[in-house]
């Protein structure tokens, strides 16, 4: 019996992650076209978890959405309803009673499988398989439990399970061990086509699983993103209200369902129980959550602000620097593992236009407390650099899609560009002020005015970089682009008039020039490379080439 359950459970992990390798981003794509509304979400729930038969594929693209922005709480609800319903199509496909294939599926599967070079291909291959074990893990625990008919004990003690708090117990139990309510479902319809169960403990048992599932989506939120934490307490509230509210109408359920369940009256009545009940506790178990889901969607909202006041979000980290957006829970789906690394790019791009009013203060002021920060913010974002490399890397172990290895590559070579913005800030920023304090020397008013009106066009395209990085808008970046030769005109015409008052002989010292001629380059210098991020921004965006620039190394290199 152990041993059926063992390759039930190996065939539905075979058969969830082939699937999910065979859809590559479709799921994600789907989930986010399929959010409109509250039955377009129901909906969306429905199809992912009955494709993948995996709940936690349905609850890793929820929670992903949820931390991105893209969806609210109250939104996520209906996609929570519609993966309960999606569940309930495993204990469908197994009252079918088709085991007898289980190993021609399991045969075709393999060699399928091991001949196509195709890695997409493959999976087909392996989702049969899957399937067929599934099947055949069934047979074995429908065989192994063939003498449990005629076992005084466990006939007595599935007496028990009439009573149907007992039965909720047992069921919650046995799929927080097994983690998996398929596979509880599945042992009672083959319990039900034993002669083993009625139709009423297997329901009570049924709505059990329910609740066990969540047992385990809770225990798996341990050390994620808070929003884990929150979806998983949503779907626990909303199937525990559903099974106190039906717990009390069991026998009711169980009339409906054996009136509209296909009946067998020809048969004698043990044969006829065990060939109706399996399909009837199908039925039933379809039932209780499309009806749950339906009564419920209506009050999404007040469901999802009830779990808010539940499981708050909590303030920021106190290390400003730590990531908010990249973890290894959304590894087991590389298409929004990549656009939570996205998202982390972005944040990062925050930091120049955050360090460039420090930067500010600091070229035209005495302030040693910038000086101190500004380096502090500098080794803080190296520190976040340095998980955003370590996340690609985990990132590109676990994608075989090359199209996401060459979206992953062009993110990294935005950071990578961030960085050295941050760098530049921090670094010559300091030269600058040490400079100017050994030399004894200050902007005059006219230099400062000038290299003000260039470090607004620099902070306007910083700014025009983030938000083309946090909203995806290629218009943005090209905008980033396209403002070279207006920065290059002012840049000009600062150094011009720099040298003009050096050689008119007012009261402008080498140092002063030097110190006005640096500043210039500075800010150039941050332009540039923020028109690299935009560049392999917009590279990422659009999935296009990267736009090739002629003098841009000489730019670049001062």
């Amino acid at each position: 019996m152990l041993a059926g359950l063992a390759l039930f459970l190996f065939g539905m992990s075979m058969m969830s992650e082939s699937l999910k390798k065979f859809a590559g981003d479709g799921f994600r794509i789907f989930l986010g076209k399929m959010t409109g509304n509250r039955f377009s979400s129901l909906m969306s729930g429905t199809v992912i978890t009955a494709l993948t038969q995996s709940s936690s594929v349905t609850t890793v693209l929820l929670v992903g959405f949820v931390s991105a922005g893209l969806l609210n709480l109250s939104q996520s609800v209906g996609v929570i309803m519609g993966a309960n319903i999606g569940s309930t199509v495993t204990a469908q496909i197994i009252a079918f009673k088709i085991t007898h294939y289980a190993l021609l599926m399991v045969t075709m599967g393999f060699f399928y499988g091991s001949v196509v070079r195709n890695k997409r291909k493959k999976q087909i291959g392996w989702i049969l398989m899957g399937l067929g074990l599934i099947f055949f893990g069934m047979d074995m625990m429908s065989q192994a439990s063939s003498p449990l008919r005629t076992y005084p004990p466990f006939i007595e003690f599935m007496g028990e399970m009439q009573r149907p708090i007992l039965g909720v117990i047992a069921g919650v139990i046995f799929t927080a061990i097994v983690q998996s309510s398929a596979a509880t479902t599945g042992l009672l319809i083959i319990l039900a086509g034993q002669n083993i169960i009625n139709l009423e403990a297997g329901i009570a048992m049924a709505f059990g699983a329910n609740i066990g599932t969540c047992v385990t989506a809770m225990l798996a939120t341990i050390g994620k993103p808070r929003e884990a934490l929150q979806v998983a307490v949503l779907h626990g509230l909303f199937n525990v209200m559903g099974v106190v509210v039906w717990i009390f109408f069991i026998p009711q359920l169980a009339d409906w369902v054996t009136n509209v369940s296909p009946a067998y009256p020809n048969l004698p009545e043990a044969e006829r129980l065990a060939k109706e009940t399996p399909r009837q506790l199908a039925n039933a178990h379809s039932l209780f959550n499309t009806v749950n889901a339906l009564i419920a969607l209506p009050f999404c909202s007040a469901l999802a602000a009830l779990v808010e006041k539940i499981v708050p979000i909590r303030e920021e980290s106190p290390d400003l620097y730590a990531p908010k957006h990249i973890h290894k829970m959304y590894l087991s789906n590389p298409g929004m593992a990549l656009e939570q690394m996205a998202l982390e790019v972005a944040n990062l791009a925050s930091w120049p236009l955050k360090m460039n009013e420090i930067t500010t203060k600091l070229l035209f002021s005495q302030a040693d407390r910038e000086l101190f920060q500004l380096q502090e913010m500098k080794q803080g974002c190296a520190r976040l650099y340095e998980r955003i490399i370590q996340y690609s890397g985990q990132l590109g172990v676990a994608t075989e899609d090359p199209k996401i290895a060459n979206q992953i590559e062009r993110l990294l070579c935005v950071a990578n560009n961030i960085n050295q913005i941050i760098q530049v800030q921090a670094s010559i920023s300091k030269q600058i002020f040490y400079f100017k304090e050994y030399n004894k020397v200050e902007f005059s008013l006219l230099s400062k005015q000038r290299i003000l009106e260039l470090e607004r066009l620099i902070l306007c395209n910083l700014e025009q970089m983030y938000c083309a990085l946090k909203n995806r808008d290629p218009e943005l970046a090209r905008q980033v682009i396209s403002s070279k030769k207006v920065v290059r005109n002012v840049a000009v015409a600062c150094n011009t008039a720099f040298f003009e008052e050096l050689r008119s002989g007012n009261e402008v010292q080498e140092a002063a020039y030097r110190l006005e001629g640096d500043t210039v380059s500075l800010l150039k210098r941050i332009y540039y490379l923020s028109k690299r991020v935009a560049k392999y921004s917009l590279s990422f965006m659009e999935n296009l080439p990267e736009i090739s620039d002629d003098d841009e190394d000489e730019e670049i290199e001062f």
